[in-house]
């Protein structure tokens, strides 16, 4: 069963609006005041409206804050949506100049940011971007309800929003080696770092280069795995053949 479907609809629909207009993983008492405030009559319009005026630093409600036109408003709701897609700066910006002039077509922009997310988790077209959109938002929408479920999601502790913001926060990896260059019978340890990756994953490399062959390395391969440990690092230590022959330098991607 999905995390989603543990919720009430009014839950449910907390979580959605949290994970996709601020892209922020609610707590379960977060989600409990919202869904009580949608119970109690107010509209899901009226719970943005709620959060956009809400100026805090370093969270994705500021930029709704320090909004005053439209075409900001816009801009931010744009880059909040697509947090985490590799969506282009042309494509984010002909997103914005259509979206631009309909949000004074909605009684709110809250009412205006409810019916763009309508929108596009109802998309069926041919738009790609359109599509990858819809699915990170509905991934979104899972991660956060799974950390609503969470020990670490239960209650805001009030510090800031890196708790609601680290669950869907995209990883990042940071690759590097030991050494540049490497004599024949030598070894390079590859490192690395990472941030937002879950403990236990395996992120796999692959080594490459002019003159490079199976032959270069004990063991024969080019390709492995990199086990993510509980600190976000992972390591892999490679030794080169002894056969007399330079083949470097070695590229490696993950």
């Amino acid at each position: 069963m999905a995390a989603l479907d543990s919720f009430s609809p009014q839950a449910a629909t907390v979580v959605k609006l949290l994970s996709s207009v601020f892209r922020s993983a609610p707590t379960a008492d977060i989600v409990a005041d919202g869904a009580a405030f949608l119970r109690g009559g107010g509209t899901a319009g009226g719970l943005l409206n709620h959060l956009f005026g809400l100026n805090v630093p370093l969270s994705p409600f500021t930029a709704y804050a320090a909004t005053t036109t439209n075409a900001t408003f816009a801009q931010a709701l744009v880059t909040n949506l697509t947090f985490g897609l590799n969506t282009s700066a042309a494509k984010q910006a002909t997103w914005v100049a259509e979206l631009t002039p309909l949000v004074g077509q909605y009684a709110s922009r809250g009412d205006f940011a409810v019916a763009i997310v309508a929108v596009v988790q109802a998309y069926s077209g041919g738009d790609i971007e359109l599509l990858n959109l819809k699915g990170l938002l509905a991934s979104r929408a899972e991660t956060a309800a799974a950390f609503a479920l969470s020990p670490a999601g239960a209650v805001y502790d009030g510090q800031g929003f890196a708790q609601l913001l680290e669950p869907l926060a995209p990883p990042s990896y940071q690759l590097s080696a030991s050494a540049a260059l490497v004599n024949e019978g030598g070894s390079v340890t590859l490192t690395l770092l990472t941030s937002h990756v879950a403990a236990g994953t395996s992120v796999p490399y692959v080594l490459s280069g002019t003159g490079i062959s199976a032959a270069d390395f004990v063991g024969g391969q080019l390709q492995g795995n990199l086990l993510i440990d509980a600190t976000g690092v992972g390591r892999a230590t490679l030794t080169l053949a002894n056969d007399s022959f330079y083949a470097w330098p070695l590229n490696v991607a993950v």
